[in-house]
């Protein structure tokens, strides 16, 4: 009935239908993705319980209580959650990942060589790379609901690794940093204009803005962790965005934990310790661009490599999937916080970090995780983008609500940092549009082309 074979066994095709009647018996009960029968084929039984079926060109590996977690064919791959629900799906064209609170995030290098990312419905942004005398420069252009602005990237070499590092909109004038390193003299109880907007109520259990501030450094933290969240919610909970995920689930639908992923079951909230710790990160990059502004430093200082230290803090900004202990993974996702432990030598392009804290059903605070070092830099871009506002947001806020005075001095118009740079290009919302639709198409033709009843598939 079976042959024997590393990690399991290979059945017969008597041995293999009747296993296959036996699993597609358990999905007519379930939801998603898992209540679909899987097609005939040869069943490999693996020691843990999990099953591999290989049909035709097709390839499913099914998890022990019969869950799909993911199918290969024809350079076609997806992965899919315990639940049912599709986790990716990569095309020779197109990269597709859903985070669990229903964000899409859709990736396509075009022909022209530039590279297309939505994040969510009439949000995300087109990359393109410029010649700038001997080097290069990266233009994004980010649009979110008919806005759009341009950031600016300065790429380098690290590890064997072409990185981006964000360039700063604007330096200010010195006093404007030296007032910033002043404590203030009365504790201010700010009210935060987001209080009544419709994500605070959602991320309520896991951030609350401090009580008072006794310095810049310390309100410039809740407005970087409150503006990373307030864009995950935009990208997750947006209307018309995925329906596969807005929909509602049955509570008793998913599968229970599943051995290969890894989850927090409870928010772990920002506590005032680990603000001040952000805080202090907030400090040192704000302290490196004073010197920049005087040319007393390289722009380099304020790479991902000068940031790779053990205890540096780094705040996710964009929904991803990282390796954990083992086998498993798990999911970061906006306003999550690691702690750097260490930059494995065997493996240059990823580091190993901590979860300090996170939301429910990312991964859980304590947790060991692999990140890429692409991950990291993208994640300290954003950081130091949502920096610059907050600074802007601070200098004109001086004196009003509850904030100090700055010093004339301190008010003269800042420097830009990328003087006579090219404006935001148009037409990168309709490119988005098209390629939500895209990405729609290759999901439903994932569908058809995995749950085809005939053994070869279509």
């Amino acid at each position: 009935m079976a042959a024997r074979a590393a990690g399991g066994a290979v059945l017969n095709p008597s041995g293999s239908q009747s296993v296959l009647g036996q699993v597609n018996g358990a999905r007519s009960a379930m939801h998603g993705a898992n209540r679909r029968p899987l097609p005939r084929g040869e069943v490999i039984v693996h020691d843990n319980g999990r099953l591999t079926l290989n049909a035709g060109a097709r390839r499913y590996e099914v998890r022990a209580n019969g869950a799909l977690a993911s199918y290969h064919a024809n350079g076609v791959t997806a992965a899919f959650r315990p639940d049912g629900r599709l986790r990716s799906l990569q095309t020779p064209g197109m990269a597709i990942r859903h985070g669990a609170s229903g964000g899409r995030v859709i990736a396509v290098q075009r022909p022209d060589h530039t590279a297309l990312v939505s994040t969510g419905r009439g949000s995300g942004y087109l990359e393109r790379t410029l010649a700038l005398g001997n080097g290069g420069l990266i233009h994004r252009t980010y649009v979110l609901h008919g806005a759009a602005w341009s950031r600016f990237f300065r790429p380098y070499q690290h590890r064997g690794l072409m990185l981006p590092a964000y360039i700063t909109r604007a330096y200010y004038p010195a006093a404007f940093y030296t007032w910033l390193s002043y404590p203030w003299q009365t504790p201010v109880g700010y009210e935060w204009p987001w209080l009544r907007r419709p994500w605070f109520p959602a991320y309520r259990n896991y951030f609350a803005p401090a009580p008072n501030y006794s310095d810049a450094y310390l309100w410039l933290t809740d407005y970087v962790l409150a503006e990373t969240m307030a864009a995950g919610y935009e990208d997750n909970w947006q209307p018309g965005g995925d329906a596969s995920y807005s929909a509602a689930f049955p509570p008793d639908d998913a599968a229970g934990p599943a051995d290969d992923e890894l989850d927090a079951d409870a928010d772990t909230p920002i506590g005032a310790e680990l603000r001040a710790a952000i805080a202090e990160e907030l400090r040192r990059q704000i302290a490196a661009e004073d010197a920049m502004s005087n040319g007393d430093q390289d722009p380099s200082h304020v790479d991902l490599p000068g940031s790779l230290k053990p205890d540096r803090l780094f705040v996710a900004s964009r929904t991803l999937e990282v390796r954990a202990a083992g086998q498993q993974t798990c999911e970061l996702s906006h306003g999550d916080v690691l702690r750097l432990i260490a930059v494995p030598p065997e493996d240059p392009a990823t580091a190993i970090l901590s979860v300090a804290v996170s939301k429910r059903y990312d991964c859980p605070a304590g947790a060991q995780v692999t990140v890429s070092l692409q991950d990291l830099q993208e994640m300290q871009n954003d950081l130091r983008s949502q920096l610059d506002a907050g600074l802007d947001a601070l200098r004109s806020g001086q004196g009003r609500d509850g904030l100090p005075a700055a010093p004339r001095a301190a008010l003269t118009p800042p420097r830009a940092g990328m003087p006579g740079a090219p404006p935001a290009e148009a037409g990168v919302e309709a490119m988005l549009a098209a390629e939500q639709r895209q990405a729609d198409q290759a999901e439903s033709g994932l569908e058809q082309a995995a749950f085809d009843s005939r053994p070869g598939g279509p």
